[in-house]
């Protein structure tokens, strides 16, 4: 398999939950990612990439995009600071 881990931004108050990021992603944005406290590292995710066709590839990364850039700008669990 093929991961990508990326650091969440601080919700306020602390770091962010990246559970609660997780599933906030797939119930808002329809894409789901790893909480990166399920391998060890709290506070970050986790993507695997591997074995998807191109288009669909886009599109996850599309939605990922807009998911995270909205946590980024506050929106979503905890909001960012």
């Amino acid at each position: 398999a093929i991961y990508l881990t990326a650091e969440l931004p601080p919700a306020r108050g602390g770091p962010a939950d990246d559970r609660a990021v997780v599933e906030w992603l797939a119930e808002e944005h329809k894409v789901v990612l790893i909480p990166g406290s399920a391998c060890g590292s709290p506070g970050w995710v986790r993507v695997a990439f591997a074995n998807l066709e191109p288009g669909v590839c886009a599109e996850a990364a599309r939605r990922m995009e807009a998911g995270l850039t909205a946590l980024v700008e506050g929106q979503g669990p905890g909001g960012a600071q």
